[in-house]
């Protein structure tokens, strides 16, 4: 899961600076355990809200938990719905390779093929838009320069109608666990899991 959201958020941003909105982009994942971002505090703000209630069954009540988590300065929520998501999946393989290999191998030295999760820090320049700079570590020494636009194709916009239209499928397993406990349901939660069952299903596995 974690692999796929790291791949998505790549290709949002090469989008992005292919728009040349921005100079440069730098990307970072930092290794698990190891940041303490500002947004610890609020994630650990929230999490004590989240503790006080045994049984959450809908997205309001968790931006009802959210809201009213901090006093001072409240946070702000906005429900995404499936119309404001980008079908990447669909639009990237047009434009972007898979994978590919490395552009500045030295004399003597291994050709590297680019895969997101070898890498913790990204760069995108506007200048060199389909190329993404690549190092193992964050501020690391070495490294390596990809070229993930196609041949012969231009730097392509950001999809002006590429969000999803419907529902996108659910795991047909995530489906038939919630049936299993839809009978502890009670109230005008109810509803709400009906609607969810009524999805169309996919028994993919790996979908990226």
């Amino acid at each position: 899961m974690f692999l796929r959201r790291e791949k998505r958020l790549m290709r949002g941003l090469l989008d992005l600076h292919a728009t040349k909105r921005f100079k440069k982009i730098y990307h970072y994942f930092p290794i698990r355990g190891q940041s303490f971002l500002p947004c610890d505090r609020d994630f650990g703000c929230v999490k004590r809200s989240f503790r006080k209630h045994d049984r959450i069954y809908t997205p309001e009540e968790y931006e009802d938990m959210i809201l009213t988590s901090r006093k001072k300065q409240p946070f702000t929520v906005k429900q995404l719905r499936y119309s404001d998501i980008i079908d990447f999946k669909n639009w990237w393989p047009d434009y972007y390779k898979k994978t590919c290999s490395t552009l500045n191998r030295g004399v003597g030295s291994k050709r590297e093929t680019f895969a997101v999760s070898n890498y913790r820090q990204f760069l995108y320049e506007s200048s060199s838009p389909g190329y993404v700079k690549t190092w193992e570590y964050i501020d690391g020494l070495h490294c390596d320069t990809f070229k993930l636009l196609k041949e012969h194709k231009e730097s392509p916009p950001l999809p002006n109608n590429g969000a999803y239209k419907d529902p996108v499928p659910i795991n047909e397993k995530k489906i038939a666990d919630i049936k299993k406990v839809m009978h502890h349901i009670q109230g005008e939660t109810l509803e709400f899991h009906y609607h969810i069952t009524s999805w169309k299903t996919t028994n993919a596995e790996n979908d990226d």
